[in-house]
C-alpha cells in the first residue's frame, strides 16, 4: 500500500509545484478515502478505482487502460500520476493515443492555469470539478484537506529513519522463500532510502 509521502514525491517529479501537489493530494485524499493505494477500489462496490477513482465509461477509466497498452506500462501509482499529467499537459498527445480529450474541451488550459495560483483550495476545486468530477463532491473536505498539505512539514530524518528500521528489520526477519521484496514493498522501499539521502545531503 502506497502512503502519502510517495505520491507526494511523485507529483513533485512529475514537475508540479508546491501548491498545485496540494490541491491534487486533497482530492486524492477524499478519493481513496486516506488510503492513497493505486489499486484502491471505491467503498460501498462502486465502479471507481486508483488514486483518481477512474470509472469505466465516461470516467477516464477505459482511456487510461488504452495509454498503458499503447505505451507499453503498467499500472502503478506513478503510471496514474503520469496519465492525469499527460491529460493536462500534453491533452493532444494523449488524444492521439486514446482517441478523446481525456479532460473534456478546454479544461486542461483551465487547469494548468489555476495550478500557477496560490491557492490550494482553488486548485482542489478545480481538479475536482473539471477532472474527477465525482457525484458526490465533498468539497469542503477536498479544500480542508488541501490546505494541510500545504501546511505540512516535510516528514523529518528521525522519522524516515525509523520507517526504514522497521522496513529493514521486517525484511531480515522473513523467511528464506520470502525474502525477496515485493514490487510495491520495493518501490516504498526505493523511495524512501532517496528521500533519505535527499535529506542527509
Amino acid at each position: 500500500m502506497a502512503d502519502s509521502n510517495r505520491i507526494r514525491q511523485l507529483l513533485s517529479e512529475s514537475g508540479f509545484g508546491d501548491t498545485a501537489i496540494a490541491g491534487i493530494m486533497g482530492n486524492i485524499e477524499v478519493e481513496t478515502g486516506g488510503s492513497f493505494n493505486p489499486q484502491q477500489k471505491q467503498y460501498s462496490g462502486g465502479p471507481g478505482r486508483g488514486l483518481f477513482q477512474m470509472e469505466s465509461g465516461a470516467g477516464k477509466l477505459d482511456e487510461y487502460q488504452t495509454w498503458l497498452k499503447k505505451t507499453g506500462r503498467q499500472d502503478s501509482d506513478a503510471s496514474q500520476i503520469q496519465f492525469f499529467r499527460d491529460t493536462i499537459y500534453d491533452p493532444s498527445g494523449v488524444k492521439d493515443i486514446v482517441g478523446v480529450d481525456v479532460a473534456g474541451f478546454g479544461n486542461a488550459e483551465k487547469l494548468r492555469e489555476v495550478f500557477e495560483t496560490d491557492d490550494p483550495a482553488k486548485i482542489a476545486e478545480a481538479v475536482s470539478n473539471l477532472w474527477e468530477k465525482p457525484g458526490v463532491p465533498h468539497m469542503e473536505r477536498r479544500k480542508e484537506s488541501a490546505a494541510e498539505y500545504m501546511e505540512a512539514e516535510p516528514e523529518d530524518t528521525t522519522s524516515l529513519l525509523s520507517r526504514l528500521n522497521e522496513s529493514i528489520r521486517s525484511l531480515l526477519g522473513s523467511s528464506d522463500e520470502s525474502r525477496k521484496l515485493a514490487p510495491e514493498d520495493q518501490a516504498q522501499f526505493s523511495d524512501l532510502m532517496n528521500r533519505l539521502s535527499q535529506q542527509g545531503k
